[in-house]
């Protein structure tokens, strides 16, 4: 958590995952990394980084004191862990494929993603994935919001190419997963 911006350096207090149930509290004793659910400030401290060290800004939720609930939005892009487990451990996440998604839809229990593919001859840019025609929509219970790796900043496309990518989404280079690049 950010606490104080001078010029290029910035103060932060580091948070942690607050289990919320016995599979958040399961994953965090393998030390396994989560990056959406409820956050409590682990420690204030004083350390400063430069700006280099973030690449983007995470949009939380208060929740109760010291706490912040984190969760994927509608409009947003996450890569999620395909064929994810519980039972994982540190090495099955180092070597795990992703899907990259768009955020369609969140309600009380469910995650409602689009599931996105890269564009032919374009590093960074994707579309919905289509299979016989029809866009690939899962759905994703928010019991499971270990599976989601990590947020992407992106942005749809309009104009580019005249309009050809119109609605298409260019992701930010580093936060791609490898195998897509």
């Amino acid at each position: 958590m950010i606490k104080k911006v001078d010029g290029d350096d910035i103060a932060v207090s580091w948070v942690e995952l607050s289990p919320q149930g016995k599979d958040e509290e399961k994953w965090i004793k393998k030390n396994l990394p989560a990056t959406c659910g409820r956050f409590k400030v682990e420690r204030a401290t004083n350390e400063t980084f430069d700006t280099a060290h973030f690449s983007h800004m995470v949009q939380a939720e208060d929740g109760k004191k010291w706490e912040y609930d984190i969760y994927p939005r509608t409009g947003q892009v996450w890569a999620l862990y395909k064929d994810w487990s519980m039972d994982w451990s540190e090495e099955d996440l180092s070597k795990c494929e992703h899907y990259v998604a768009e955020i369609l839809e969140v309600t009380g229990s469910v995650v409602k993603v689009l599931l996105l593919t890269k564009v032919v001859d374009y590093n960074f840019v994707f579309k919905p994935e289509k299979e016989g025609g029809v866009e690939q929509v899962m759905e994703i219970p928010l019991s499971e919001n270990l599976r989601f790796s990590h947020q992407i900043p992106a942005f749809q496309l309009t104009e580019e190419f005249d309009g050809s990518l119109r609605g298409y989404w260019e992701l930010d280079s580093a936060s791609v997963p490898k195998p897509y690049i």
